[in-house]
């Protein structure tokens, strides 16, 4: 379920470019925190860039 969720995620923001942490909730039907936690997974396996994670939550890389 949680690579599943990666997946949608990573395929979500190569398609749409970013997006906000609270779309990716509902898109995904998770808390926000679920999301900042997979971005953050996501980062430190180097599937997302920096800048992509930071956008998403609203951070300057």
């Amino acid at each position: 379920m949680k690579a599943e969720r990666h997946k949608k995620i990573i395929n979500f923001l190569k398609n749409a470019g970013s997006a906000k942490v609270s779309v990716l909730s509902k898109e995904l039907n998770v808390t926000k925190e679920t999301i900042r936690a997979d971005l953050n997974s996501l980062a430190k396996k180097e599937l997302l860039t920096v800048a992509m994670v930071a956008h998403s939550l609203n951070l300057n890389p």
